[in-house]
């Protein structure tokens, strides 16, 4: 990684909640693996936290006016897509307050660390 992205290599991920399957206050095993791993090969990694990511705008702090459509489409299972069933899902985030400058429609790409 060293040889592509150069020596001054820091890596940002997510901390990997694990859903609840991981002990308060202790780190999930994917997390230490990665961490591990990077650290032997001297790349710097800062872990990420995901709370309220897709509910915050990362410009203007927003939550009251962050929209989330959902979308119809057929259903993905071919048995259940047979049967006619339609699934709801995730559509794009926004922000509509009028003062944000960043008021264009994403897929969480503009998510940054503060």
């Amino acid at each position: 990684m060293h040889n592509k992205f150069g020596k001054t290599l820091t890596l940002v991920m997510g901390d990997w909640s694990d859903a609840g399957r991981t002990a308060k206050f202790q780190t999930s095993s994917k997390t230490k693996g990665w961490r591990t791993c990077f650290k032997r090969n001297g790349i710097d990694c800062i872990l990420l936290d995901e709370y309220k990511t897709s509910s915050v705008c990362p410009h203007c702090n927003s939550s009251e006016f962050l929209q989330k459509s959902f979308k119809e489409r057929p259903h993905s299972r071919p048995w259940r897509k047979c049967e006619g069933k339609i699934e709801k899902v995730h559509g794009l985030l926004g922000c509509t307050t009028p003062n944000c400058m960043q008021q264009d429609w994403t897929t969480r790409a503009g998510i940054e660390i503060r």
